[in-house]
């Protein structure tokens, strides 16, 4: 296994996806303003110069890693959970930390942003799925999202997570008609996304430690059938579904009161020399509803374990961490 790093700035890479057309290739969202905020989690420490997020595009069979978008002249660019709409176009949540959320559009052949989507409903965006068929004439897909938690901070916020409220939704965003409505409520920290999709859709959620699995109905109106879960050992950040075996990855985090620690007691100032948490990743095998590690750190290899994905191509896992630096490849 190989860390692989670059600039300073190549860290906290919160989500990773694999091109289905360039081997050895990924694209990544990293933040380094996350020493300092962490939306999500609704940590504020005190930030001297504003520092946008960018997303890379990482050879990792080359061991490269290039920067390749920000939004220019917008330091508030903060990325979060991405997808591939197609080989040619990346869909980025920005969770801005001076105004609302926001979702974005790259073209990754002409290495441009394309457009800005928000809705009132889209308020605390964390992770993005694209429903295939349904994309309006301009080309912006439909898609599932997720919004992690109902209130955006303050007290409200610690209640909803440490009162175990559960006031969390997967929502639709319809392309067509630029609506957007709940299809799932009723999750505590709704996080990762994943599926085939078509047909499934997987949900993370992370104060329940549990996978969901939904049966996708295709109306006028999208609709999710609840079909199974399954929980795991740790908190469960994101997801990836893997077509070729039908099985989900899922990052997580096995010890997270040690997380929430970090978080509280570090700042940037601290950060980079903090012993970090620990790492996990796991596969649920959804064929038979086995679960099992394929890869745990006590966080002094790589820390904070948020995304991961295989390619079985070149046998290797790839691994992002929200708070280390740059990217971890396993040998499978």
């Amino acid at each position: 296994m190989k860390i692989q790093t670059g600039p300073d700035e190549f860290r906290n890479c919160e989500d990773i996806v694999l091109s289905p057309t360039e081997p050895g290739i990924a694209y990544t969202a990293c933040d380094p303003a996350r020493d300092y905020k962490n939306m999500v989690m609704d940590i504020h420490h005190p930030m001297t110069h504003p520092q946008p997020g960018y997303i890379w595009r990482v050879d990792y069979i080359q061991k490269t890693a290039t920067q390749l978008f920000t939004l220019e002249g917008d330091t508030d660019f903060h990325p979060l959970g991405l997808a591939l709409v197609n080989p040619s176009l990346l869909m980025v949540i920005n969770l801005r930390h001076q105004n609302p959320a926001s979702i974005e559009l790259f073209s990754l052949t002409e290495a441009q942003h394309i457009r800005t989507i928000t809705h009132p409903k889209i308020y605390a965006p964390n992770s993005i799925h694209i429903l295939k068929g349904r994309s309006a004439p301009d080309g912006t897909p439909s898609f599932f999202f997720t919004n992690d938690h109902y209130f955006l901070k303050g007290t409200k916020k610690k209640l909803e997570n440490f009162g175990r409220l559960p006031l969390a939704s997967v929502m639709f965003f319809d392309a067509f008609s630029h609506t957007v409505y709940p299809v799932a409520r009723g999750f505590l920290f709704a996080n990762g996304l994943a599926g085939d999709h078509k047909h499934v859709l997987f949900v993370a959620e992370t104060n329940r430690m549990a996978i969901n699995r939904y049966d996708i109905i295709v109306e006028d109106n999208i609709q999710l059938q609840f079909v199974n879960k399954v929980t795991m050992p740790m908190a469960v950040d994101n997801i990836h579904y893997d077509a070729q075996t039908g099985d989900v990855l899922v990052a997580g985090h096995p010890f997270v009161l040690d997380l929430l620690k970090f978080l509280h007691y570090n700042d940037g100032a601290t950060i980079k020399n903090s012993k970090k948490p620990a790492s996990q990743v796991m596969v649920w095998h959804t064929n038979t509803n086995q679960v099992e590690d394929i890869f745990v750190d006590d966080g002094t290899l790589y820390p904070t374990t948020s995304s991961a994905v295989i390619d079985h191509e070149s046998r290797s896992l790839v691994i992002s961490g929200l708070y280390a630096q740059g990217i971890l490849v396993c040998d499978q």
